[in-house]
């Protein structure tokens, strides 16, 4: 499905790893893990002086759009328990400049909050982590009876789309970029061979959208109703939006999707696109104060990168954020796999 026009980093504030080379206690008390609770966020501002050094930094990224390394606009905050910041440089592909409070893409960061919901079933009993996927959901991409753990960790078997199979997705976004998409429509283009669970890691978009059919299939709710109430409500992130259930509040990039046309239906980049990856890289966020809330991190976005990095569906995205926010969630929330 080509390269989206917005990309995003996500640097968290993990919590600290056992040292490594000794045997297990044998105690199996010993074998608990902690819990580990996180300061509320500030909400006192950076002094001027270090919030300058900051925004200068956004500033030398959109100093030179079209380097691979620049942007036209990119949006940032940082949240501590000390000071809150945030601030935006540049513009987006219609020239619109940015502020803190621009909705934009968080591509892949959507599979975070997959992992986290899925974790927050596992918790409650509605989910074991180690039956397989097919239990749940019955697919074909489910018949070799990968486990939910294995569809979480991308060792499944299951391969990501390849790059024909993304060729007929963008096809079927051209013909009809306004049109709703089900995950079940998404995965009917996947042709790669599924191999053996357990297999190497290897990044697979498909995975993800198994999970979100679980997700639905579970709680009886549209994933978007289940990641709103379970997550983005308690953490505050009212202006979060989970498409195409949900749709961007102003006010929202302009993406740069060549497939999607001169469609302007309200979605980024539009519903077709977003309805497609609606449990893979459909999640679009803002803060309504500027503010960083929610879960603790470093954030940065960056939007209408140059043209060599155009049109990137959120395949790649963050691909190690997933882990390290999944990681975190299960401190936040309590929840231990």
């Amino acid at each position: 499905m080509g390269r989206s026009a917005v990309a995003a980093l996500v640097v968290l504030a993990l919590v600290g790893c056992s040292g490594g080379g000794q045997e297990p206690s044998a105690d199996p008390a010993s074998s608990t893990p902690a819990t580990v609770s996180f300061p509320d966020p500030a909400t006192a501002p950076l002094e001027p002086a270090k919030a300058k050094v900051l925004q200068d930094a956004l500033a030398k990224i959109v100093a030179f759009p079209d380097d691979p390394s620049g942007s036209r606009g990119a949006t940032a905050a940082v949240m501590t328990d000390r000071w809150n910041w945030s601030g935006a440089a540049g513009v987006d592909v219609r020239g619109n400049p940015l502020k803190p409070a621009t909705s934009m893409g968080v591509a892949s960061i959507t599979k975070t909050f997959v992992a986290a919901e899925v974790m927050l079933l596992a918790k409650a009993g509605k989910v074991d982590l180690d039956k397989p996927l097919s239990t749940y959901v019955k697919h074909r991409l489910t018949a070799n009876n990968a486990t939910v753990r294995q569809h979480l960790s991308m060792t499944s078997g299951v391969q990501d789309y390849l790059p024909g199979d993304y060729a007929q997705l963008t096809k079927a976004i051209e013909a009809a970029p306004s049109k709703h998409r089900t995950a079940e429509e998404a995965l009917s283009y996947h042709t790669a061979p599924v191999g053996r669970p357990n297999s190497p890691f290897s990044y697979s978009n498909p995975n993800y959208v198994l999970l979100g059919m679980l997700i639905e299939k579970v709680t009886g709710q549209p994933l978007a109703t289940v990641l709103r109430r379970d997550l983005a409500a308690p953490a505050g992130l009212r202006h979060a939006a989970f498409q195409d259930g949900e749709k961007p509040q102003p006010p929202v990039v302009v993406d740069d999707s060549e497939f999607c046309g001169p469609a302007n239906d309200g979605y980024l980049p539009c519903r077709a696109f977003a309805s497609l990856s609606s449990a893979n890289g459909g999640a679009r966020g803002r803060r309504a104060d500027g503010r960083a809330v929610g879960i603790p991190a470093v954030r940065r976005s960056r939007a209408a990168r140059g043209r060599r990095q155009r049109n990137d569906q959120g395949r790649g995205g963050v691909r190690t954020g997933d882990d390290a926010v999944l990681g975190t969630v299960r401190h936040r929330y309590g929840v231990r796999s």
